[in-house]
């Protein structure tokens, strides 16, 4: 449906950009922003794709470019969808297993898009940044396996 300006709904792009995405159809997700979409995620250690990226290349790089680096399975699945004007919210949950440890999250999100002429101009990830971290950290020592650290025994 389309607003009195004329312009695209904005959830009905951003449910598209969801859909685009799922299909891994980045050409799709890409069209729907403006050449100088400003991206924004967190800057947590724990996120390969943290900071913030200004553009399509930085974000098919910086961004999209780490998933298939990071996760052997990853899915974005929304679950509710706010508009207020230009600003579209969604709440969801990030479903994904890591490449490298083999371990499985679920993590909760909000995503915050606005829109500018009919494209997104800034999207906000919000993440539960420790629900990463685990996910991508290195396995854990076994009881077996010697610590980097001093034993409580050697006075730390």
């Amino acid at each position: 449906m389309a607003r009195d300006t004329g312009e695209p709904d904005p959830v009905l792009v951003v449910r598209g950009m969801y859909e685009a995405f799922e299909r891994g159809d980045i050409p799709a997700v890409l069209a729907a922003m403006h050449p100088d979409v400003e991206w924004v995620e967190s800057a947590a250690a724990s996120f390969p794709h943290r900071g913030t990226h200004v553009g399509h290349a930085a974000i098919s790089e910086h961004v999209f470019g780490n998933v298939a680096e990071h996760w052997r399975e990853f899915a974005i699945v929304p679950q509710d969808f706010f508009r207020d004007g230009d600003t579209v919210i969604v709440r969801g949950v990030v479903r994904a297993v890591a490449s490298a440890t083999g371990r499985s999250m679920s993590a909760p999100y909000v995503h915050v898009f606005t829109f500018a002429g009919g494209k997104l101009r800034r999207y906000t990830d919000h993440q539960d940044t420790a629900v990463w971290a685990e996910a991508l950290a290195l396995p854990r020592r076994g009881p077996d396996q010697p610590s980097s650290r001093p034993s409580e025994e050697e006075g730390t």
